[in-house]
């Protein structure tokens, strides 16, 4: 009779390959199951209300080179629009009796045919144009290269990076890929940019990201916010490197504070234009999910479509962070180590099973 050969135990080698399989499969079936529950609240195509991609915002407002949109706040005052880009985006353009200033440099989606921002805010305005800019990410640094440089917010980290009157934007700013920004001057906090007979405030207003500034007419009450304030149905991103609800709650009020029911606010995306009321309702918002009082639920981001995170939501006002932590923990080397030691247990529990298993079946 032939002798009958008992299955072999399995090797270390093959039962850690099998742990790692199963610790990579577990992983993405919980990604699934939470993309399953979490559905996009809004039309892909809703900006605010009913407005839709595409639409114009105002009966004032024109289309340009069937791409920019442009409305005239006050004399002086323009919105600088791209309501074809992905993002709804929002530029402006601050004339003074002696310079201009131009707050961010577009989408950087414009068609291969359509003039730069540079040469749109140049067509309405003869005064000679400098470059602000309200923070890093890709859509407001879009045609950064067609301008000699920025004027840029005066941080201790990023004067620290600045070589040679240079900054490097890094991936984890851009949230695309690094780019090369050449520095006009350093703004520091609070410092005013004299445009020939008006002033222009700059503030540091961290939240969305580290850099984010906020720029301020006091004698026309104008608010620039860029993206630490606007009125987009698509919600408030503090779920990327840099965003923290608590301070985010904390500096609107320091803005708040400053400024009055009077003065006209307007953000980088959406309907450009909202008031101190919808700023107030953000810094609540804020402030219930930095303490805890707020009960987010899991959904999509128009930015990040298929990928569960924790929204937060007040009829059309939407807050997204990372699902389950905080931002500030998420990017923190403590937070990769937690998950790094997380896997490792699971891949340790499953190398344990797939051992015992192997062991039993040569027992039999």
């Amino acid at each position: 009779m032939p002798r009958r050969t008992m299955p072999a135990v399995p090797t270390k080698p093959r039962a850690f390959r099998r742990a790692i399989a199963a610790t990579v499969f577990l992983l993405l079936a919980l990604l699934l199951a939470a993309s399953l529950l979490a559905k996009m609240p809004f039309a892909s195509d809703q900006v605010f209300g009913k407005l839709r991609s595409g639409q114009l915002w105002s009966e004032k407002a024109r289309y340009v080179d069937d791409w920019y949109a442009v409305e005239a706040i006050d004399d002086g005052s323009y919105i600088i629009a791209e309501p074809k880009s992905s993002q709804y985006n929002s530029s402006y353009l601050l004339v003074g009796g002696d310079r201009a200033l131009l707050i961010d440099a577009g989408s950087g989606e414009r068609p291969p045919n359509i003039r730069s921002i540079r040469a749109l805010a140049e067509s309405l305005t003869a005064k000679p144009l400098m470059l602000a800019l309200s923070h890093f990410h890709f859509d407001h640094i879009g045609d950064l290269d067609a301008f000699e440089g920025a004027l840029v917010l005066a941080t201790a980290e990023l004067q620290s990076r600045a070589q040679g009157g240079r900054l490097q934007i890094a991936a984890t700013e851009s949230l695309t890929g690094p780019r090369s920004l050449r520095i006009q001057r350093w703004l520091g906090d609070g410092e005013k940019i004299d445009l020939g007979g008006r002033a222009i405030e700059i503030r540091s207003t961290p939240g969305h990201a580290q850099e984010s500034a906020t720029y301020i007419d006091r004698e026309r009450q104008l608010v620039f916010a860029g993206d630490f304030l606007y009125q987009h149905l698509g919600g408030l991103v503090v779920f990327l490197p840099g965003s923290d609800t608590r301070v985010y709650a904390d500096e609107i009020g320091e803005l708040l504070a400053t400024t009055s029911k009077a003065y006209r606010y307007f953000g980088a995306h959406g309907k450009p234009e909202f008031d101190h009321d919808w700023a107030g309702r953000v810094q609540s918002a804020m402030g219930e999910l930095a303490s805890g009082v707020a009960k987010p639920v899991l959904a999509e981001s128009y930015l990040a479509p298929g990928l569960p995170l924790h929204m937060h939501r007040q009829d059309q006002l939407l807050i997204y962070q990372p699902p389950f932590i905080a931002a500030q923990m998420l990017y923190s080397w403590r937070s990769l180590a937690m998950l790094g030691a997380a896997l490792a247990l699971i891949s340790g529990m499953f190398w344990c099973l797939f051992r015992a298993l192997g062991r039993r079946g040569s027992a039999v």
